[in-house]
Formats: structure tokens, C-alpha cells, sequence
């Protein structure tokens, strides 16, 4: 049994539920290779989304003092922002972990996936996002010529996490 922590009531650890609960706590490997820091912070993202863990991913994003972008709009919480969006039935979470899966690229001092969100992204980049949304929002995204405007994730070479955005 564990607290809940907007409750402060003791449930099941069964009782957390997520969208990333049956996924791996261990990302793919990284490739190319990552420096040190943001393959130990990219692997604890992954742990704490399947584990369900909201504040355990809002203390990642706090540490070394920075402030993680998590949305466009209102919010101060991480926490409880994706608790929300999973209440509601977005997959926020499995798709955080599933974009980490894919290939990252360097763009200044932070690693950014996937790489769809680089300038220039190739057909590969995109044919990479299947099944991570429904295939006629990854082709609005790519006709429309928005670019991807789906959830990324940035992680600065020092490991501070600074971006889990989605939208445009």
C-alpha cells in the first residue's frame, strides 16, 4: 500500500495505472551513443513514466535548477499536468517513454527526440513515428507542414532535463 500523494489516502500499488505501466523500465539503446549524463537522465525519465511515478518525473525535471517546459498553457505542476492528460485518455506518458526509444539529435547544448523535430527531417524520421499516433495525425502534421508537433523531449549535455512538450 502507498500514500497517494494528492490524497494523502493509502491505496494499492495496484491502483497505479498509466499508459506506460506494461512498457520496458529500461530504454532502447541509443544510437549513436549518448554522453553520460543524458543516457543516466534518459533512463530515469523511462523508470519513473513506467512506474507511473508523476512526482518522481516533476523532481527530474526540478533538479540542478532548472524548470522543465511541459506545456504551452497554464501549469506549474508537471505532476499533476500528466496526471490529468492520462485521467482524460491521453497517453502522455507511454508516449514520453515510447519517443525516447527513438533516435535523438544535437541541436546546441541539447539533445532533442525524436528526430522528426529537426530541421530537414528525412521520410526514415517520420516512418519512425508510426505508432506512436494515429497515422492520419502523422500525416497532418507532415502535409500541413507544421513539422512534428507531437511530444519531445530535450535533455541538455549535462543531463538537465529542460523539455517534455507537446504541441506547436
Amino acid at each position: 500500500m502507498t500514500p497517494t500523494p494528492d490524497s494523502g489516502r493509502i491505496q494499492p500499488a495496484e491502483a497505479r495505472r498509466c499508459s506506460a505501466q506494461t512498457l520496458s523500465p529500461k530504454p532502447a539503446e541509443a544510437r549513436p551513443p549518448l554522453p553520460a549524463p543524458v543516457a543516466r537522465t534518459r533512463e530515469r525519465i523511462v523508470a519513473a513514466a513506467t512506474a507511473c511515478d508523476y512526482e518522481a518525473l516533476a523532481a527530474i525535471g526540478r533538479e540542478g535548477g532548472t524548470e522543465l517546459k511541459f506545456t504551452l498553457g497554464p501549469g506549474t505542476d508537471a505532476a499533476v499536468f500528466w496526471r490529468e492528460l492520462e485521467r482524460n485518455g491521453t497517453p502522455v506518458l507511454a508516449r514520453l517513454v515510447k519517443v525516447l526509444d527513438h533516435p535523438a539529435f544535437l541541436l546546441g547544448d541539447e539533445y532533442v527526440w525524436p528526430s522528426a523535430m529537426r530541421e530537414g527531417a528525412t521520410d526514415r524520421d517520420w516512418t519512425a513515428l508510426e505508432g506512436l499516433y494515429p497515422p492520419e495525425e502523422l500525416a497532418a502534421m507532415k502535409r500541413e507542414g507544421l513539422g512534428y508537433t507531437g511530444i519531445r523531449v530535450g535533455i541538455r549535455v549535462d543531463g538537465a532535463w529542460r523539455l517534455a512538450l507537446a504541441g506547436d
